[in-house]
Order: C-alpha cells, then sequence, then structure tokens
C-alpha cells in the first residue's frame, strides 16, 4: 500500500540488494511520497508519516532510506515489519490460512535476535492475533 504512488517507470525490473543496485529514485521513493501528499490529509500524523518514510527498513540494518537497525524501530515499525514478513511468506509459499500460525511460528523465531521493548511487544501482540484467530 505505501508504495502505491510509484510511478511504473520508477520500479526497478531486477535488484538484489535495495541499497546498491536500486536507483537513487527508487531508494529515496518513501520521502517522495511523502512529499506528494496534500499537507491537509486526514492521516498525517508523524505515526503514518513514519511508516511510510521508513517501510524498506529492515531490522538488520540494511534496509532503506535510512539503514534503520531494530533498535531505532518504533512500535508501529515494529508491528509493519512483522506483518510484512508474515504476508510476504504467505505469498512465497502460497499459503492457506490455516497455515499461518505455522509460518507466524517460524518468523518470530527467526527474529529473536531482534530484542528490544517494541519488538518484544509488538510480537506480544501478535501472538495474542494469532492465537486467538488460529489455536
Amino acid at each position: 500500500m505505501t508504495d502505491i504512488l510509484l510511478e511504473p517507470e520508477e520500479v526497478p525490473k531486477t535488484y538484489v540488494d535495495y541499497s546498491v543496485n536500486m536507483p537513487k529514485e527508487i531508494l529515496n521513493h518513501p520521502i517522495n511520497v511523502l512529499n506528494k501528499v496534500p499537507k491537509e490529509t486526514y492521516f498525517e500524523t508523524s505515526t503514518i508519516i513514519n511508516l511510510i518514510k521508513n517501510h524498506h527498513e529492515k531490522p538488520d540494518g540494511l534496509g532503506y532510506p535510512s539503514r534503520l537497525s531494530y533498535t531505532r524501530f518504533d512500535i508501529f515499525l515494529c508491528t509493519y515489519y512483522i506483518a510484512e514478513q508474515l504476508v510476504l511468506n504467505m505469498i512465497k509459499k502460497d499459503l492457506k490460512l490455516n497455515e499461518i500460525a505455522a509460518v507466524y511460528s517460524e518468523i518470530h523465531l527467526a527474529h529473536k535476535k531482534y530484542s528490544t521493548p517494541n519488538f518484544n511487544r509488538a510480537f506480544e501482540n501478535f501472538d495474542k492475533l494469532i492465537n486467538r484467530i488460529y489455536k
């Protein structure tokens, strides 16, 4: 959803490492998108602005545009990242809804190394949600 304002010519055909092979226009698209949003839009809050700006950041610090490490992720970016990982895994593995809990467990286990209060709280919230829906 956050990439919806990208023009077709701005989307790269192939790339391996976000921060190395992508043109500057792509690397800066979160900031460019924010500049396209009218200032009076109803969703202009610092939370939404930060999510749009940082939606390609990765907890290992290899994301873009700011190369944030997981220690700089707020609770909302942690939640977004976990949700994104879940959706990407569902798409990659062509998962059915009844398989989500197992995939979520794999994601949670793989990301234990990113232990901060924000990531821990985001995972706790996902745990509650997954348990309520799928167990």
